[in-house]
Order: C-alpha cells, then sequence, then structure tokens
C-alpha cells in the first residue's frame, strides 16, 4: 500500500471537480425511485448513458451509489448507438477492461485479470462454453461487477464478471424490426433480427416476448460469421403479489476467430502483412471454427409476503442449458519458412530470419497440426433467493439469504492430425484437411460430471436516516467432481470435494445531507478451486484465496445526469501454485509444486456517464493498473499503464440536422504483454469509432464505423505464436422500424 498517496490523485480530483455542486442538489433520489419487484432493474431513472440501478451488485434492485461495488452499467441506449456483436465490444470504453483471447469468443479482461464469466439476471448460467456466443439481441443491458464478489457469485473472477440483464415482456405491445448490412469479410454480413412483445391477454396478466435473428456473413479474415436464434419468454402474473415466468431460447453460432499474427526472433509483431494474411490458400478449412448449438430453458416463480410488518420477496428459478460444440483450429507448430521471389528457401524464424529482412516474398508453414474438438455439456440449475426488509430499532436491514445446486456433465473428445515434418511444407492443397491426412488420432477424451452446492447471506444495514449502510456477507460453495480420461481408462478425479468460506464487509457513508454524493470501502473475498495434490502427502493443496482492499467515491448529480464512480484498489491472490526446489533425506534437490505463489492487482480508475444537457451523452473510463503474477512478472494481455476510453454523441433537435445523432469514441490502450513470460510486448494502441443515426418517427437509420483510420490493432494473444489482429475498418448499416 506504500502507493497509496500516488494513487489518492484521482479520488481528490474528483472531489473538488463536483463537491460544489453537492450541496446545491435538492433532489432527494429516493423520491425519483419507482418501487418494483426487488429482482427487477428498469431504465426508468436513465438519464443518457448514466445508470442509477442495478441487478447484480447484490442480485437485488438496488441504487448503485448505495453499493460498496463499482458497477459500471451499458445500458440499453449505449447498446443501440454501439451495435456490438460480442461481449469486448460491449464493455469496450468501461475503465479497466480489454478485449481477450481468442477474439470474438466472449473473453476480456476486468482489472488484471482474463476471464469470460458472465451470469444472466445475477444467476450463473453454465459451467463450460463459450459465453460470448449468446446474441445481444437478447440482452437488455451489462453490467460490469469489478472486484473479487465471491459472496455473491462464488468462485469467479478476482477482476470482476458480467451480468447480462435479459430482455422482459412488457405490456405495451411493441415491435422492432432491425435490418443490418456490415463490411465485414469479403462478402459482408446481412442480419435480420424481429423483436415483439405485448400482453397475451385483455387483463395484461399475460404478456409475451419473442426474439428471432437471422445472420449470415464472412469475418475479415474469410471465415464464417452466422448466427440463429430464437426466443421466447412469458411472464403471468396470477396475483399482485405472484409472478411466474418462462425464459427459452436456442442459438447456433458458427463463426471462424482467425486472423493470426507472430513474433520472430527480433521481436517483430507481424502486423503490416495485414488483418487478413494467410499462411495457407485455404484459410476457410484450417482457421479456428466454432459451431455451436445451445438450448436455453428457464423457469421461475416470484412472491412478495409480509411477515410481522416486514416485507419479504421469494424467487424459486430453475435452469437448464445444453450445448453441442464442434471447434476446429490449426496450429502453426514448426515455424515458419521465408522464400524470395524466385522460390529459394532464405531460412525460417526458428534460425532467426527476421519477418523485417527485405528479401523474402512468401511465406510457408514448416508444420502444423489440424485439431478437431467435438464437444457436449449441459448444466442443470435451481436457484432459492429470499429478500426481506427489516425495520429493527434505528436501523433498517436489506437480507438476502440464498441457497443454489448446479449439476453439469460434460464430454470433450479431441482429435488431431500431424502434418508436415520438419522443412519445407506446401500449402494446403484445395480441399478439407481431414481428406488428406491420414493420422488422424484422438488425443484426449474426457468426461466429467460435477456438482456445485452453495448458500450465503448478505445484509445491507442502514442506519442514521441512510447516513450510513454497512453490507456483511458470507457465502459456503462445496463441489464434487468426478472425471474420466477414456483414451487411458483411468479415473482422473473420483469424488474430488472443494469446500471454501469467502466473506465481504463493505461500508457506504453519505457526508452530505443531500443523497447523491457517497463513500465506500469493501473488504472482500473470492477464490479459485485447485484439484493438485501434493506429492509428498497426497492431500490437496489449499484454494487460491483472493482478497482485496478498495475504496473511492461515488456521485449521482444533477437529477442522474452525472453518474460517475471513482476508485483505488488493491487485491492479492495467495497459495498459487509454483515448481519449488526441496531436498530429499540424502540431501538431493528436487523440485515439486508448492502453494507459495502471489498474484497482486493495484490501480485506480475513473469510470463516468454525464449528460449536460437532453441532447449530448457521454461515457469515459480512466484507469492505470499493475497486475503481477506469481512469476513476478506482468498478466498477459493486461495494459500496462495508463489508459483511457470515451464515447460521445449528440442529438440535433433543430436546424437542417433535426432528427440526427452524431456520436464519436476513442479508446488508447498502452503496451501489454504478449505472453506469460513477458518474453515480448504488444504495442500500445488507439481506435476511432463513429456513429450516425437519423430518426424520423417510427424509422432509424444507423451507420456505426468501427476502427475508422484502419489501424493494425491487436485483440489479444496466448503466445509468440498466437496473436489475434482486431479488426480492421467496418462499416455497420442498420435500418430499423420500431411501433
Amino acid at each position: 500500500m506504500n502507493a497509496l498517496p500516488k494513487k489518492l490523485i484521482p479520488l481528490i480530483v474528483s472531489t473538488f471537480l463536483c463537491t460544489p455542486f453537492i450541496q446545491g442538489q435538492e433532489d432527494d433520489l429516493s423520491d425519483e425511485i419507482v418501487t418494483l419487484s426487488v429482482f427487477n432493474v428498469t431504465s426508468q431513472s436513465d438519464r443518457g448513458y448514466g445508470t442509477t440501478h442495478t441487478l447484480g451488485a447484490t442480485r437485488v434492485n438496488s441504487a448503485i451509489i448505495d453499493t460498496p461495488t463499482p458497477i459500471i452499467t451499458v445500458n440499453s441506449e449505449m447498446i443501440r448507438d454501439l451495435k456490438p456483436q460480442n461481449n469486448d465490444e460491449a464493455i469496450k470504453y468501461v475503465a479497466g477492461t480489454t478485449g481477450g483471447h481468442p477474439p470474438f469468443f466472449g473473453n476480456f479482461s476486468i482489472r488484471g485479470t482474463n476471464t469470460g464469466t458472465v451470469y444472466f439476471d445475477g444467476l450463473s448460467i453454465v459451467q463450460g462454453g463459450a459465453y460470448g456466443l449468446h446474441d445481444f439481441a437478447n440482452f437488455e443491458r451489462m453490467e460490469v461487477i469489478k472486484g473479487p464478489n465471491g459472496t455473491l457469485y462464488g468462485s469467479t473472477s478476482l477482476g470482476g464478471l458480467l451480468n447480462a440483464v435479459l430482455k422482459r415482456p412488457i405490456s405495451a405491445q411493441t415491435t422492432e424490426v432491425e435490418l443490418m448490412y456490415a463490411t465485414d469479410g469479403p462478402d459482408g454480413i446481412v442480419r435480420l433480427s424481429v423483436d415483439h412483445t405485448g400482453p397475451a391477454s385483455e387483463d395484461k396478466k399475460l404478456l409475451y416476448r419473442v426474439i428471432g435473428v437471422a445472420q449470415d456473413g464472412t469475418r475479415y479474415n474469410g471465415g464464417h460469421n452466422d448466427r440463429r436464434n430464437v426466443t421466447l419468454a412469458l411472464d403471468y402474473y396470477a396475483t399482485p403479489e405472484t409472478k411466474l415466468w418462462t425464459w427459452l431460447n436456442w442459438n447456433n453460432v458458427n463463426q471462424m476467430f482467425g486472423g493470426q499474427w507472430r513474433v520472430d526472433a527480433g521481436n517483430n509483431i507481424s502486423t503490416f502483412l495485414g488483418n487478413d494474411f494467410k499462411f495457407w490458400e485455404n484459410q476457410d478449412d484450417v482457421e479456428l471454427l466454432a459451431d455451436e448449438d445451445r438450448t436455453y430453458i428457464e423457469f421461475g416463480i416470484e412472491h412478495a409476503f409480509d411477515i410481522n410488518e416486514s416485507d419479504w420477496n421469494l424467487r424459486l428459478v430453475s435452469r437448464y442449458f445444453d450445448a453441442t460444440k464442434h471447434q476446429v483450429a490449426t496450429q502453426v507448430s514448426g515455424g515458419l519458412a521465408f522464400y524470395d521471389d524466385q522460390g529459394n528457401r532464405l531460412g525460417t524464424d526458428r534460425e532467426g530470419f527476421l519477418f523485417t529482412d527485405p528479401r523474402w516474398t512468401t511465406i510457408n508453414a514448416i508444420s502444423y497440426n489440424l485439431n478437431d474438438r467435438p464437444e457436449d455439456y449441459s448444466t442443470t440449475g435451481f436457484y432459492l433467493d429470499l429478500v426481506g426488509d427489516i425495520e429493527i430499532g434505528q436501523t433498517n436491514h436489506k437480507l438476502l439469504t440464498y441457497a443454489q445446486y448446479l449439476d453439469h456433465s460434460g464430454h470433450l473428445t479431441h482429435f488431431r492430425w500431424t502434418h508436415g515434418p520438419a522443412g519445407e511444407v506446401p500449402y494446403f492443397p484445395v480441399g478439407r484437411p481431414a481428406s488428406i491426412l491420414t493420422d488422424k488420432r484422438p488425443f484426449r477424451d474426457l468426461e466429467d460430471d460435477i456438482t456445485f452446492t452453495n448458500f450465503g447471506i448478505q445484509d445491507n444495514i442502514s442506519a442514521f436516516d441512510d447516513r450510513l449502510i454497512v453490507v456483511l456477507g458470507a457465502r459456503y460453495d462445496s463441489s464434487t467432481t468426478d472425471a474420466r480420461n477414456n483414451i487411458s481408462n483411468t479415473v482422473t478425479l473420483d469424488g474430488f470435494k472443494v469446500n471454501e468460506w469467502t466473506r465481504k464487509i463493505g461500508v457506504v457513508g453519505r457526508p452530505f445531507e443531500d443523497r447523491n454524493f457517497t463513500l465506500f470501502y469493501s473488504n472482500s473475498q473470492t477464490f479459485n478451486p485447485v484439484t493438485q495434490t501434493d506429492d509428498q502427502t497426497g492431500e490437496r493443496f489449499p484454494n487460491e484465496q483472493s482478497e482485496g482492499d478498495e475504496f473511492g467515491i461515488k456521485f449521482d448529480l444533477f437529477d442522474h445526469r452525472l453518474v460517475m464512480t471513482t476508485s483505488y484498489f488493491d487485491y492479492l491472490t495467495e497459495n498459487l501454485l509454483k515448481e519449488t526446489p526441496f531436498f530429499d533425506e540424502n540431501g538431493e534437490i528436487f523440485f515439486s509444486l508448492a502453494p507459495v505463489g502471489t498474484f497482486s492487482i493495484t490501480g485506480w480508475e475513473v469510470d463516468l456517464a454525464y449528460q449536460p444537457i437532453d441532447n449530448f451523452s457521454i461515457m469515459a473510463g480512466i484507469s492505470d493498473i499493475e497486475s503481477i503474477t506469481a512469476s513476478g512478472v506482468l498478466e498477459r494481455n493486461i495494459p500496462d499503464g495508463f489508459s483511457f476510453k470515451t464515447f460521445a454523441k449528440y442529438d440535433f433537435e433543430s436546424g437542417p440536422l433535426s432528427n440526427v445523432s452524431l456520436g464519436a469514441g476513442f479508446e488508447y490502450l498502452p503496451r501489454r504483454p504478449g505472453d506469460n513470460g513477458n518474453s515480448f510486448f504488444l504495442p500500445s494502441q488507439h481506435s476511432i469509432d463513429l456513429m450516425f443515426a437519423y430518426q424520423k418517427e417510427d424509422w432509424r437509420f444507423q451507420i456505426n464505423v468501427v476502427n475508422v483510420t484502419d489501424e493494425s490493432n491487436i485483440s489479444g494473444s496466448a503466445s509468440r505464436a498466437v496473436i489475434h489482429a482486431a479488426s480492421p475498418r467496418e462499416a455497420r448499416f442498420t435500418l430499423s422500424r420500431r411501433y
């Protein structure tokens, strides 16, 4: 914590910027809040990109300013303006977030940790699979919940998680039809979506929503980008106190994740080869392909009741998720061979030949593997939440108790071919690689069955007329795993159990009488399960334990026009396994795993959404994060230093540009480690996005241009041989009608 004074700078600056206005704010935010279901959030109090309430931070509808956790929401207006195609595009302008590896797969990073953890309506959806493959037509908003929130979500990412709030039926009959064309890929993308909702009965007790999506297209690397999505949601209000619902979804995604670059011996990244460069002719067959079918079923009931002058809400939810995935990937395992324009071989990258050498004109892969990974998995879950609003003396308690049970089973078969010995290998011939490779063999064949059980409690205690809020939470997680390797015919885990407690302590204080400025502090935990055992004792190593402190300031000013969070955080994960030297009884040295590693994250962030006038909205994020792994090096793909991002939109209300909206976004990221050993760094990069929209009555025409200056940016990397290009310049044209 020695860097604390330096890290306090953004907190102090934010306070001085906003304090002159605080005493002048006479609006009581509580007067603006409409009392609704404690398990639902709405956009009624949103102003522009600013959002005042959250579901994911406490798992019930809460004012963001009253929570000791930073929550940044990408609301429905911003989703409409950005037209995101995946998770990392949706949260692009949230401080401390970056895209993950591979691109388009739903992975992303939050506050120094790479993750892909996504929840639906505050509840887990599945163990395994690609979270980013769900279609954005199903989402009302996306909540970035920062920090180790293990008391609500268990073994989550240390840096945070993403909570998707699903679209629900509404009582006003509404239809929106949208047609989009995007220039991404040689054939472009054509997408049609329909969203229809309204009452199914005259008394409006039964509401419905139907969402359909059909998308065909290609990505910039020539690969597929196809989607099919069908959603049916029903809400039935049996009584004023009881609601029943179902949410049914089928989703198919057929996507290609290519654009792979490399680093040579001189640490030159081959970005100049272009986003669509191909090391082989038949790119469509050999890049990373994911074809996945998903079925998602949810049933739920919510009931409100009173006990001794206290208000209670009970929610019972059952979920079933099933997916079948077929994934094909090619790995260039043996390096590259360089040739001049006469066809003479000049050398290989493993021999030290450089991309920057001017003599070469052609590259061939020396050897590479083809991987085929069919997979199927399913998860069944049951969730029980009980929320009470209780007055005890001079304090008010919002008490959440909950229990969850999940049963997950999965089967992964991994086939591998090897094509080409060391030395010169020609391009793949035209045709499916599997048809010319004869040594196909099962590389892995794994089955697993895991049951998860957890229960927890969290109490938000308000005192002194809500001037002080104390949050206390605890949770117990237990899981049992059975796993089998069918190739070796061995049981790898037999009833393997993981048990862990996590806790949270948070404080929110209002130094002024007005309810629009709070100070917060939290100490929170999460954990990562560990399945390895000690070679010496045979006992399982302890779980990785993550704990952190965070404090900051939150503002909700000018009738919700300025919503801002500034925070400093310091997290530490212990019990990371490392190869450690030991001595036997004869004095001979040997190496064995031991839980002696640590992983630390420190930094500060500023997130704000501001609407100074009704027709101008801005969202911005600033961060400076240091993420140090157990090896003492920086975490892969995490920006090393100051980053800045912002998106602003202006709506013209009169004059020749009446009904026109113009928006622009800018993102700057500093250098990032390209691999786990920091042997090379991805260069700093920036991108500019533009948006134009024209709205006339029910109709809206919109153009989004991503990466306007066509920068050769990098989405993320895994190693020197696996670097994924970000999208080149792309234009998205959308025509929609809402009536």
